[in-house]
């Protein structure tokens, strides 16, 4: 994410060990500019840029080394769970937009004489909607909570959030494109733009089926 825009980028590699080795992953600081370096900008769906960071005979000063040599792994994986944290609270955000807009719309869109949140169908399916946010709501403050525990328990935690919020996140994204019907999906109305990001919120650090698997053999190690 906005990796052209950033005047270094951290970048883990392998400098020891087999590829399913705890030990032996390193962290690189490398400078924009750097000979052998191409960053390829690209627009992302949901909005924002992102970048895929190209190196082809790179060589880097030791002084580009971050932190002990082969023992990045730890730090790796708690900045993977702060930002999975703080992806998952974005989505909550995401998802309260789009719940208030079709709570907006229901209330003002009529038909046959009403506006259409009178329908007891879709006044259900709101308040499952709303139920369901309040879940995510729940996991992602328990899972801020956690963020200083211990390992094993802080990344239970964080395969059990984002995998409900991802969840949570595309059932939010198609409640409110059905309720709203063909206007939820022009550009120039908003809930077309929150509905992307929440689509593709459940691609980034894992997508739920992952994260569901990872629960799964934590709580069995």
């Amino acid at each position: 994410m906005n990796g052209a825009q950033a005047d270094h980028v951290v970048i883990s590699a392998r400098s020891s060990g087999g590829a399913r080795d705890r030990d032996g992953i390193s962290l690189f600081v490398l400078p924009k500019g750097t000979a052998g370096v191409e960053i390829r900008d690209y627009p992302l769906a949901q909005g924002g840029h992102a970048a895929e960071l190209v190196l082809e005979g790179v060589t880097l000063p030791e002084t580009a080394l971050l932190g002990a040599e082969g023992q990045a792994i730890g730090a790796l994986e708690t900045a993977h769970a702060r930002a999975t944290a703080a992806l998952c609270a974005d989505g909550l955000g995401a998802m309260e937009t789009a719940r208030r807009l079709t709570g907006d719309y229901l209330k003002t869109r009529k038909q046959f004489g009403q506006p259409i949140g009178k329908f007891q169908a879709l006044q259900h399916r709101a308040a499952e909607m709303l139920i369901e946010i309040e879940q995510a709501r729940s996991a992602v403050i328990n899972l801020c909570g956690h963020l200083e525990a211990d390992r094993e328990t802080r990344e239970i935690h964080v395969s059990a959030t984002k995998h409900l919020v991802g969840k949570v996140a595309r059932l939010v994204a198609e409640e409110a494109i059905q309720m709203h019907g063909g206007i939820g999906m022009t550009e120039e109305y908003e809930l077309g733009r929150f509905a992307r990001r929440l689509s593709m919120l459940d691609h980034r650090f894992g997508d739920s089926t992952f994260h569901l698997g990872r629960f799964v053999r934590l709580r069995a190690a």
